[in-house]
């Protein structure tokens, strides 16, 4: 399945007609009740399940996370900014129903060979039956927007091509 959010398009392919795109980064995934699952490095800190969520419109942490990773998840300012500014964002709705949040902004996101210097978070709070057991947080489309995703489920890969220049700069 190959979603370009850019131009607003979703093609799904045979495994045999897929050859991933030159120069593409693959990411190794694992899938999870049939939800892709990725490895990622926020501020350091490795964690090792974020769900691949093409349809959540924010990236977010799970509270274990940021509680095991205090110094690796400290705002870098923009979430405190934010809620100085606007003391009153505090939830987000969902599937889900509605989940109270917090922004953070973090060092850096890294995923396989791309890393961003700084990048824009919900942390949930007291969202227990929204986070589940063993999940670190979501990769959103305010990440995947960014690039041409292949989701190769033959590979158990995803696949990207960076779509825009604005990604580095996009959340400093």
């Amino acid at each position: 399945i190959a979603i370009d959010y850019e131009n607003g398009t979703v093609d799904a392919m045979t495994s045999a007609a897929f050859s991933p795109p030159s120069g593409a980064v693959a990411i190794p995934i694992r899938l999870d009740d049939d939800v892709p699952i990725v490895a990622a490095a926020v501020g350091g800190a490795q964690g090792e399940s974020f769900i691949v969520d093409t349809g959540a419109d924010r990236s977010m942490l799970f509270s274990d996370f940021v509680a095991a990773h205090p110094q690796q998840t400290a705002d870098q300012g923009l979430g405190a900014a934010m809620v100085a500014s606007a003391p009153f964002i505090g939830s987000v709705s969902g599937v889900g129903g509605e989940v109270q949040v917090r922004p953070l902004q973090a060092a850096g996101l890294s995923l396989g060979t791309i890393a961003i210097p700084r990048w824009l978070f919900w942390v949930t709070q007291n969202a227990r039956s929204f986070e589940g057991d063993d999940i670190d947080g979501l990769l959103g489309q305010d990440l995947l927007r960014n690039f041409v995703v292949y989701l190769d489920y033959r590979d158990l890969k995803i696949r990207s091509e960076e779509h825009t220049s604005e990604l580095q700069s996009h959340h400093d």
